[in-house]
């Protein structure tokens, strides 16, 4: 199959070309699993929080961190419209060979707590840890070598700002930048009370948070945590 320039075809997915952490993740003996043709990323977490959604509650979904489409090319198959972010080029490129674009729709933007123009580093053997270029350094865990891109003059709004009519769930991966993202989210969260999952792994403290900042704030708001899966916490409303 002829693809994007600058990529690599793993298991049905195309992934940027320096990645590693993600096909050596997807390719493992022990962690491989296919679904519909294609190998998956930690597909269980997307189980997960689809057991704890209401069948009445599958309309409109939000991908925020939505990298090349891991969660995104499953969840248009949950929902009736999915609403994917994803603020760096090289991954935002690569999104539409890996999802169905009918009820799809993808912005190139970055999400916080107002609008700014920001910087994104990118680990290029781990490009799944993209992240906003904080205070202190974000955790890299899977990245030999070293090997770091920025990309400077990045759009930055709150979600707040697009006035969606309808949320239903939301998805929050974008390695510590979570309380600014719910910051600029919080008239959308209580207005429509969505079911979120959210990473809380320890990288919020490069951005000068206390240790599951993000999950306090959902708590404050009125929201109970539901599961957690190796540090996705999947929050819901009593």
């Amino acid at each position: 199959m002829r693809g994007p320039p600058e990529a690599k075809l793993v298991g049905g997915v195309w992934l940027p070309v320096s990645e590693r952490h993600f096909e050596e993740w997807m390719t493992s003996s022990k962690r491989a699993r296919e679904v519909d043709g294609k190998l998956t990323y930690q597909y269980h977490k997307l189980e997960a929080a689809m057991a704890h959604q209401g069948r009445d509650r599958r309309r409109v979904c939000l991908d925020i961190g939505a990298h090349v489409g891991l969660w995104s090319m499953w969840l248009v198959r949950e929902f009736a419209y999915v609403h994917a972010f994803e603020p760096v080029a090289a991954f935002a490129e690569l999104f539409p060979f890996n999802v169905a674009m009918e009820r799809v729709s993808l912005h190139r933007v970055a999400l916080g707590a107002e609008a700014k123009t920001v910087a994104i580093t990118v680990p290029l053997a781990q490009t799944g840890a993209a992240h906003v270029a904080g205070r202190d350094p974000v955790n890299v865990k899977y990245n030999p070598g070293g090997e770091m891109e920025t990309h400077d003059g990045i759009e930055m709004r709150t979600l707040d700002s697009f006035a969606f009519k309808r949320v239903d769930f939301v998805k929050i991966d974008v390695e510590g930048y979570e309380v600014e993202v719910l910051r600029g989210a919080e008239q959308t969260i209580r207005r429509w009370r969505p079911n979120i999952v959210v990473e809380q792994k320890g990288n919020e403290q490069a951005f000068g948070h206390e240790r599951d900042a993000a999950l306090a704030l959902l708590k404050s708001w009125g929201m109970r945590p539901l599961e957690v899966i190796s540090g996705d916490w999947i929050m819901g409303w009593p």
